[in-house]
């Protein structure tokens, strides 16, 4: 999450947006997690649905989704700030141009 949030910020003013999807929470409170460690991204509650229609298996599960709504990338697990952070860029270069 914390890599999320700084995609987020380095993004911020630019075609972008960026949310997280809380999904098969049994306990806690995924907002007030999120204000908590100041994270400042958009947050979908109870997104199972969502989730099950991406077909999601587990979490953490990323996808970049172009401005014509196409999945431009997506991957499965922690370590990828780096790849989302590049799939985005290539997402905003796409409208800017």
């Amino acid at each position: 999450m914390p890599g999320i949030q700084k995609i987020h910020e380095k993004f911020k003013g630019k075609p972008v947006a960026v949310y997280g999807v809380s999904t098969w929470e049994k306990t806690g409170d995924p907002a007030a997690y999120m204000k908590d460690k100041e994270y400042t991204y958009g947050l979908l509650i109870k997104g199972d649905d969502v989730a099950k229609r991406y077909g999601v298996r587990g979490i953490p599960t990323f996808f970049v989704i172009g401005h014509d709504g196409r999945v431009i990338y997506t991957a499965a697990g922690s370590g990828r700030d780096a790849q989302i952070e590049a799939a985005v860029e290539k997402g905003v270069e796409a409208i800017e141009d």
